[in-house]
C-alpha cells in the first residue's frame, strides 16, 4: 500500500503517556543530580582527566 500525499502514516498518534528516551534521561538526572554531582567530583579528585574535561563542558 503506497503512502499518500498530505496523510500521516500514524494516524491514531503515539500512545498517551509514551515518554521519549531524552525525557526519561532528564527526569533521571533531576532526580540524582547531586548523587551524579558528588561521583564526578570524586573522580576529578582521584586524577580522572576525562571527567574534569566533561564537567568542563557543563
Amino acid at each position: 500500500m503506497p503512502f499518500k500525499k498530505g496523510q500521516s502514516g500514524n494516524l491514531k498518534g503515539r500512545s498517551k503517556g509514551v515518554k521519549d528516551q531524552g525525557y526519561l534521561v532528564m527526569v533521571y538526572f533531576a532526580e540524582h543530580k547531586q548523587k551524579l554531582l558528588d561521583k564526578a567530583l570524586e573522580l576529578v579528585l582521584a586524577g580522572d582527566s576525562q571527567m574534569l574535561i566533561c564537567i568542563d563542558q557543563i
